[in-house]
């Protein structure tokens, strides 16, 4: 809720009409009510409870607002305000039960006669306000549905009069956590919970009348193996510069390896370790030729040279190479080609990259490891120019 304007008149401290401009206050973002005792600090907070709800905070009666600082009916009581909740622009005007002077004087009344609590609400729509309600139980109706709070709760949260605030820590759980729940509107929430609540009963229930989860959970992740196995295979013949080096990306590789290992628990049977060597087997010398035309001509041309090689690194020495390499070129591609591990731990690594001279990634390669069929591609060609071997590059 956002306060703009609060008119007090003829109530506590303020026996004269009193404007508050909230939105200038509101301007600077926090503000303080600052005052001596019996300024009226007080009165403005229980003016604003007792204008939307028609109570006053304390236990105190709302006759209790009415100014003595003036003789009854040289004023009317009454606050005005005016504020914007959910987007939308609401001004309350209401008046506690007071007295005022009889327009006849009679011998059996007094001086006085009561006049009884009014209250109005409109709303302001398409910059017109609306006919207001003049009932105090529709009044309260809108109020408690637009704030989503009574005024107890209002009481409770946002203005918790001074002394109280000991009262609300010490209430039980049941209480604060009905308060809390309507505050920030978590109703919304019970149907999700009861839902969660059902899906979970029948769950149980499924897993308890089946013996083994894993029969019925096998196949599905055959599927899912299938499934990644063909998008690594179409990665290879889509993908130019990769069908060229004759390997895929790193990432997909260890994707379809947590596939291979789910699917080998679920199912007891072995993890099968051929099956990175059977998607991405390395022919020496012979892929540059097997390269169709069309592949080649869709590869990055941004470095002029293309560099391959074959090395045996750990995976942490193959990260490391990366960022050598992605540092000096790109189109980096580094896959294993095999899974039979070395003394050291390391496996065959199949390097791609798209350097502006060959010595840039010779030099991290060579430094990375010994080079098995060090090749080099000129970009600069239409038909790369075929493979060449750099001076003093040929093997390793």
């Amino acid at each position: 809720m956002r306060i703009h304007r609060m008119r007090l008149e003829g109530l506590g401290p303020y026996a004269q009409a009193q404007d508050v401009d909230f939105d200038r206050l509101n301007a600077a973002g926090l503000f303080l009510l600052d005052g001596p005792t019996g300024a009226g600090k007080s009165t403005v907070l229980a003016a604003l409870c007792f204008a939307l709800y028609g109570t006053v905070p304390g236990g105190r009666s709302a006759e209790s607002l009415v100014t003595t600082l003036r003789e009854p009916g040289a004023v009317i009581p009454e606050v005005q305000v005016e504020f914007t909740v959910q987007g939308r622009r609401f001004e309350v005007v209401r008046s506690p039960k007071h007295e005022r002077p009889r327009r006849r004087r009679s011998a059996a009344g007094g001086a006085t006669v009561t006049t009884q609590a009014t209250v109005s609400l409109r709303e302001r729509v398409d910059g017109e306000w609306t006919a207001p309600l003049t009932r105090a139980d529709e009044v309260g109706q809108q109020i408690a549905a637009v704030l989503h709070l009574d005024a107890e709760q209002f009481i409770q949260v946002v203005l918790l009069p001074q002394g109280q605030f000991a009262q609300f820590l010490t209430a039980k759980s049941d209480e604060r956590r009905v308060l809390l729940r309507r505050l920030f509107g978590t109703q919304r929430f019970d149907g999700v919970e009861e839902h969660l609540r059902v899906e979970t009963a029948r769950l149980d229930t499924a897993v308890a009348g089946d013996a083994d989860p894993a029969v019925r959970l096998g196949p599905a992740v055959a599927l899912m193996l299938a499934d990644c196995v063909q998008a690594v295979e179409e990665t290879e013949s889509l993908l130019a510069p990769l069908t060229r080096a004759h390997v895929v990306d790193a990432g997909a590789v260890g994707l379809l390896w947590v596939f291979e290992a789910l699917r080998a628990v679920v199912t007891g049977t072995p993890v099968d370790e051929e099956l990175a060597t059977a998607l991405h087997g390395y022919v020496e010398g012979a892929h540059a030729a097997e390269a169709e035309p069309a592949a080649a001509a869709e590869a990055p041309t941004e470095g002029a040279v293309e560099v391959r090689g074959t090395l045996a690194l750990t995976p942490l020495a193959a990260a490391e190479l990366r960022r050598r390499l992605t540092d000096v070129g790109d189109a980096v591609i580094l896959a294993p080609v095999g899974t039979a591990r070395d003394a050291q731990g390391r496996v065959p690594w199949r390097v791609h990259v798209h350097v502006p001279r060959a010595e840039d990634a010779i030099g991290p390669l060579r430094a990375a490891g010994d080079v098995e069929g060090l090749a080099v591609t000129d970009l600069a060609e239409p038909s790369h120019g075929g493979d060449a071997a750099p001076d003093g590059c040929h093997g390793r």
